[in-house]
């Protein structure tokens, strides 16, 4: 079974929203876009115990109750498993036509200020048929079990309840049995000798005595109740500090982190082994489990919801990166954001192809900087977002909302995709590459290939979504073929800026030279100079480090009225002001 799409109308600030699923899903956005309100729309789907809370006015769309609440959620039964096999099996009177996908609808309708909430199920196409009705309950709660930890608040509440539920999720095995007769023979004993207690033997004779003024046909007898009908009742949990070195040191659970892993814990357990034996289904609805938990454990709880073992169906909300950082192919990332004050819901799929394994850490954690802000820009190293931000930074201009990424070599298209996908801006400066060519033994004519122009193409082709030419390889010296892509391209380079994508010159040490227009030394020798130790010297550059500095220049250097406005105000530098929208 797959969830396929989510589909809310007049909820809340849900006017009419459909978001794209798949079996894990992270939902992201700034406050106050909707993220507690998608999770709650799902409980109310899912969830006995929301659905049969009353619905007031507010819950309602700019409170248009001449509307109903509708949430549906479409599911693919084709696929043959053991949680397709549950739903087809006990979805008694709807139909299942594995061609189409499955629907789950709720309707929730408001008339003199009572709600009225009905669950409709079926093939989507068709006539959907009410879910039948079981009191309070419906066919539906047989079927899913949903399960949902908060934020922060009720924390300790929440983990009782797991905690129960752990205790009392048992199954005696034959190998029990002696220890059981044991525990029972021992507690008999104990029982025994609570009851010989003189305490307990006075409280009886004094009961007694009183009884009889009443009633002399009978009395009482104390004794005590702790037998163990059901071992597990009388559990409960601890933890021990592995760091004691004796091992002795032992204490309840307490404290909201150390309660919240061990919760996460308990429920990656009972899904897999308590929820799973019972025959239904498991969806999990995580709100921003970072609450409490250092960046360590954020991204170890990554690690362990996005493996291949936990199998719940997931949703989870967050507002911090490090939850992306073990994030598995074919998730599902949902932005919430909001546009002229309108909700907006974008989904993508995470797909890194299979030739960027090596890389897929990289990828996804300086991907996951990217998913909070409104813009990016995409640098290809280091230097140039050293660079940009200390520009951007020395001018005061405000990088609210906007970020710049070095993707560290990886390449471009994957992140423009997901970015783009997602509804973020992306800006994208990179070099003008040229790549020479192998010779033939049929022909042996050097040619050379415009790979810088060619990604740019390729970046284009994903934002606009159609297919454009890319350069053909040609036979001309080195420097005049790059210079022919400037000069031939000229128009398709032009149309690549308005759509934010900048291609430099040559590369960014030549860029900066251009822009720097130095009078007392060869451009080249700053080039090589910049170019030996990217990073560092950069950062010398920027600092004005007398000590690391060539001499000459930073004479030069010093020499010079404002070196950040100087880079800023130069065309080739304008992805900047793309950047910060300055026109």
């Amino acid at each position: 079974m797959q969830l396929k799409k989510l589909t809310i109308k007049n909820f809340r600030n849900f006017e009419n929203c459909t978001i794209n699923l798949t079996n894990k899903n992270l939902v992201f956005g700034m406050n106050d876009v909707g993220k507690s309100n998608l999770l709650y729309a799902i409980r109310m789907l899912f969830d006995t115990r929301i659905r049969n809370r009353p619905v007031d006015t507010t819950d309602f769309h700019k409170q248009n109750t001449d509307d109903n609440i509708e949430i549906s959620c479409f599911l693919d039964i084709s696929e043959e498993n053991e949680y397709s096999d549950i739903l087809i099996a006990k979805a008694e009177n709807a139909n299942t036509d594995f061609t189409e996908l499955f629907e789950i609808k709720l309707t929730c309708s408001y008339n003199d200020g009572n709600s009225i909430t009905y669950l409709y199920w079926g093939t989507e196409s068709e006539d959907l048929l009410e879910v039948p009705s079981l009191g309070i309950r419906s066919q539906l709660d047989n079927i899913f079990h949903c399960t949902f930890i908060p934020s922060q608040n009720n924390t300790s509440n929440s983990f009782k309840d797991f905690k129960k539920e752990l205790l009392s999720s048992h199954n005696y095995l034959e190998n029990d049995s002696d220890i059981r007769r044991d525990i029972e023979n021992a507690n008999k004993a104990i029982n025994e000798n609570v009851a010989k207690l003189s305490s307990v033997k006075s409280m009886e004779t004094s009961i007694n005595q009183q009884l009889s003024l009443f009633d002399k046909g009978y009395e009482v007898q104390i004794s005590p109740s702790n037998a163990f009908g059901d071992l597990h009742n009388n559990l409960d949990l601890y933890m021990r500090d592995n760091l004691d070195i004796e091992g002795e040191l032992i204490y309840p659970t307490s404290g909201d982190g150390r309660i919240r892993k061990v919760m996460y814990a308990i429920i990656s357990y009972l899904l897999k082994e308590g929820k799973n034996a019972e025959g239904k289904i498991p969806i999990l609805l995580i709100e921003e489990p970072e609450n409490h938990l250092f960046l360590s454990a954020q991204v170890e709880l990554s690690k362990t919801i996005f493996s291949e073992d936990f199998n719940p169906y997931l949703f989870l909300t967050t507002h911090s990166p490090h939850l992306f950082f073990r994030i598995s192919d074919n998730a599902n990332l949902i932005r919430l954001y909001k546009k002229k004050n309108n909700l907006c819901a974008m989904s993508e799929m995470t797909c890194v192809p299979q030739q960027y394994n090596d890389y897929k850490n990289i990828l996804l954690e300086s991907l996951a900087q990217c998913l909070f802000v409104d813009k990016v820009l995409l640098v290809e190293g280091e230097s140039e977002k050293l660079l940009f931000e200390w520009v951007l930074d020395s001018l005061g201009k405000n990088r609210q909302n906007v970020i710049i990424q070095s993707i560290l070599g990886v390449n471009f298209t994957n992140y423009v995709k997901i970015l783009n996908g997602l509804g973020i801006e992306v800006l994208v400066k990179t070099d003008n590459d040229i790549k020479k060519n192998r010779v033939s033994e049929n022909n042996s004519t050097q040619t050379f290939s415009a790979i810088g122009y060619n990604r740019c193409i390729s970046l284009i082709s994903i934002k606009d979504k159609k297919d454009y030419v890319t350069q053909e390889s040609l036979a001309l010296e080195y420097n005049l073929f790059r210079e022919h892509i400037i000069i031939k391209k000229a128009n398709e380079i032009n149309y690549m800026k308005g759509k934010g994508v900048f291609l430099s010159k040559i590369d960014l040490e030549n860029d900066l030279a251009e822009a720097l227009n130095f009078q007392t030394i060869d451009k080249k020798e700053f080039i090589d100079w910049l170019q030996g130790k990217k990073w560092h010297h950069m950062w010398y550059l920027i600092t004005l480090n007398e000590d690391e500095l060539p001499s000459r220049i930073y004479e030069e250097l010093v020499a010079k009225a404002n070196i950040a406005q100087t880079i800023y105000d130069n065309e080739d530098f304008f992805c900047l002001k793309e950047l910060v929208g300055d026109d």
